[in-house]
């Protein structure tokens, strides 16, 4: 699933993501996507890391079947559904993924974010304040520009995903996609295209089934 970094504060949060996605047999670019889904009705956000699918479905049982008020009131369903989810695409027994929930809960006053990850049979963890980088890197200096930080911070996670065997890729390329929200407001910045973007493009047309049989 890539590049999830965002800062969590109690009056504000950023969100930010590539838009790259890899071929689940051969590693190699596939298409691109959105890699979080903004719910408005629960003043928050939806986003993960791992099977880009099973975060997307979820998503969609949120938006379709979910009587909830909040976030936080979701939290209280979210273990039990996601687990049965989980179950149902049955994956291979190491393939793992989290699922991430941000939004802003009135009765608090705050944003309020929760973690549930596949390795700990998605019980629920409610996250700390401040800023997650996912996956990690080494020594980074942030500033007072958290647009251009988190532009930089993807550029690092992609060189380093670069560097690694294909096999071994997480995928991490195309655009970066900044979602920042307030209580009220919800700012969404296509911020930066990478250079490669039109060459990957290419190269996964050419990759479909249609064009590889003339």
């Amino acid at each position: 699933m890539s590049a999830l970094n965002f800062n969590l504060q109690e009056d504000i949060v950023s969100v930010a993501t590539d838009t790259l996605a890899l071929s689940g047999e051969t590693h190699k670019p596939h298409h691109f996507q959105s890699k979080f889904f903004i719910v408005p009705h629960l003043s928050g956000v939806i986003c993960g890391t791992g099977v880009g699918g099973f975060i997307a479905n979820w998503a969609h049982e949120v938006q379709v079947s979910m009587l909830v008020k909040s976030i936080s009131h979701l939290d209280e369903f979210t273990p039990e559904r996601l687990r049965i989810l989980f179950h149902e695409i049955d994956l291979p027994h190491e393939v793992t993924s989290s699922v991430i929930h941000i939004g802003y809960d009135y009765g608090m006053g705050k944003f309020r974010g929760f973690a549930y990850q596949s390795i700990n049979n998605f019980d629920s963890s409610e996250l700390k304040y401040g800023f997650y980088i996912r996956p990690n890197i080494q020594n980074f200096q942030q500033t007072d520009d958290l647009l251009d930080d988190f532009k930089r911070i993807i550029a690092i996670q992609r060189e380093e995903d670069l560097a690694k065997p294909i096999d071994q890729r997480i995928g991490i390329g195309g655009e970066v996609i900044i979602l920042t929200m307030g209580p009220e407001r919800f700012i969404l910045d296509r911020s930066y295209k990478f250079e490669d973007y039109d060459m990957l493009y290419e190269q996964m047309c050419d990759e479909l089934p249609a064009n590889k049989s003339n």
